[in-house]
């Protein structure tokens, strides 16, 4: 089964393989420590203030059906991507990309850009 996006588009990779920087592998790797024993620090630190919490949401998810993943899936797509622009708008209020928008004027302004 291809996972889809936000509008439902076919992405390219299958649902049940995570993309490399998904949010659930500190989890994936702190159960793989425990299945095999290893005490990890690191993992430790991670997991104490939400192990819990996550561990809770994650069963949880676990435990949906085909349909009830399918509308959770779009609603978590939908809520990292207003997660993602709130701190776009953050960052553009504290100036932290006005640099690099100087820097992209000027490149546009000596022509050194292309149209897209």
């Amino acid at each position: 089964m291809l996972a889809t996006g936000v509008a439902g588009e076919s992405l390219p990779f299958q649902s049940s393989i995570r993309p490399r920087g998904s949010w659930l592998a500190p989890v994936a790797a702190i159960r793989s420590r425990e299945k095999i024993g290893i005490d990890c620090a690191a993992s430790r630190q991670y997991a104490a203030p939400m192990n819990e919490t996550v561990a809770s949401i994650e069963n949880a998810v676990e435990q949906l059906g085909r349909d009830d993943l399918a509308v959770f899936r779009e609603w978590f797509s939908s809520f990292e991507a207003a997660e993602w622009d709130a701190q776009i708008e953050r960052d553009i209020s504290a100036g932290k990309l006005d640099k690099l928008a100087a820097e992209g004027i000027e490149e546009f302004v000596a022509g050194r850009t292309r149209s897209l």
